[in-house]
């Protein structure tokens, strides 16, 4: 059996240098994605320990140190295109200090396999859903070593740089076991909701992907295919939650919860049987759902809904291939504020030609909103969405950070601009909501 030390680094130093909000959101949050794989491990009888960097401030030193303390014999990054140079430079250490097996996954080692594995750092990676490879890996370096790797040929898992099946690797079965949180330090984190009072608020998955193609986002395009998790084992995980570690509330963390309106129907009326409606929750949506569908979220115990509306002007909103029309927006906040249903708005700005009138077109949207909060974002580049292909063939307009992260500029505009607009534009909104 292996020692397991799974690792989740902090955000790399040189987005500390960007007052900027989509770096800010780096905050800390229970690694569900670590978890649900070292439960994989734990299962087949292999010793799991997390390594939250971002929860303890270690330094990267410390990181360093505590994870030796453990012995492991294998470490596991989960990388992000904002955590992948600090993933490296401490899986680098490691790997000279102890020798021992490192691998990575994570979203950007799905987008960036063959960057990363041109870092010679990692003994393999794990690209797309991880859970079904990773146990497959482990049965393979139980049995025959890092070596057998070689001899498998399965999409998803890399080894010496290559991938010889191609491609990346998507679940064949949703329903992957209960996440085992003993595995995480729970009570460390501060399990409260972007929207609820009620704590503490534990966060779970219901389902992956989503069905909608805006042009920002940097999924992989297997997230594209969205499936959910059968109802019964969602309910089972909530009691869960609920009686063995005490939730309060529960919060919804996938992208777009609402997507499968009969799912979304089912769901609500097992949450009135289950807990009378009397479990709060809240959820990620588009703002367009109906009034008789938010009446029903309402009665099973939803009291939070928050949404990226990104721009209501309809050149841009058309850019990125939102498709939010502005009537249906209005109606959908304003139902919610009618039925006690708490919302969040988040906004973008820095399109290439956009206009100040169209930024304060949005502005004035926001202040109109009767939100809990709204903000707006200066729009990031990260690999894989649609825009990075045009940003790269424009670079004026983009403000490169790494080789793989790029912060859009208005034509004319600079950095320095940029960020200050967004400050100014959030204070604004912020002193707007006091005067209120």
């Amino acid at each position: 059996m292996f020692k397991i030390a799974l690792v989740f680094c902090h955000i790399d130093e040189v987005f500390t240098n960007y007052e900027a909000g989509v770096f800010s959101l780096f905050e800390s949050n229970p690694p569900l994605g670590l978890c649900s794989i070292g439960t994989i491990a734990k299962n087949k009888g292999h010793s799991v320990k997390i390594f939250d960097q971002f929860l303890h401030h270690y330094t990267l030193d410390q990181l360093v140190w505590e994870i030796k303390n453990f012995s492991p014999d294998i470490i596991g990054f989960s990388c992000t295109s904002l955590n992948i140079e600090t993933s490296i430079s401490c899986a680098r250490k490691l790997k000279a200090d102890i020798g021992c097996l490192c691998f990575a996954g994570g979203i950007h080692v799905t987008l960036c396999a063959n960057q990363v594995a041109m870092e010679h750092v990692f003994d393999f990676l794990l690209s797309g859903e991880g859970e079904e490879i990773f146990d497959l890996a482990l049965s393979v370096l139980e049995k025959s070593g890092i070596n057998g790797l070689q001899n498998i040929s399965v999409p998803g898992i890399w080894h010496n740089g290559k991938n010889s099946a191609n491609g990346i690797s998507i679940l064949s079965d949703i329903d992957q076991p209960i996440l085992d949180r003993s595995l995480m330090e729970l009570n460390l984190y501060s399990n409260r909701g972007a929207l609820l009072n009620e704590m503490p608020c534990y966060s779970l998955f219901s389902s992956r992907g989503c069905p909608f193609f805006c042009k920002f986002c940097s999924k992989p395009n297997y997230f594209k295919l969205y499936r959910h998790r059968s109802i019964a084992k969602v309910i089972l995980e909530i009691h869960e939650l609920v009686d063995k570690y005490c939730a309060k509330s529960i919060s919804f963390r996938e992208d777009n919860f609402t997507a499968d309106k009969n799912y979304l129907r089912i769901f609500c009326k097992k949450m009135i049987d289950e807990f009378d409606g009397k479990l709060p929750w809240e959820c990620e949506s588009r703002a367009e759902l109906s009034r008789e569908t938010l009446e029903l979220m309402y009665a099973a115990g939803c009291r939070g809904i928050w949404c990226g509306i990104e721009t209501m002007t309809p050149k841009w909103n058309k850019w990125i291939n939102k498709k939010l029309k502005e009537e249906s927006v209005l109606s959908f906040y304003n139902d919610c504020k009618e039925i006690g249903i708490k919302t969040g708005a988040l906004f973008m700005f820095g399109f290439p030609e956009q206009t100040e009138d169209e930024i304060e077109y949005d502005i004035n949207f926001a202040l109109n909103l009767p939100t809990e909060f709204s903000a707006f974002q200066c729009m990031a580049i990260f690999p894989g969405s649609p825009l990075a292909e045009y940003y790269a063939q424009n670079l004026d307009l983009c403000h490169p950070i790494t080789s793989n992260v790029a912060l859009a500029l208005t034509k004319g505009k600079n950095l320095q601009y940029m960020i200050e607009k967004e400050h100014e534009i959030n204070l604004r909104i912020r002193s707007n909501r006091i005067k209120v």
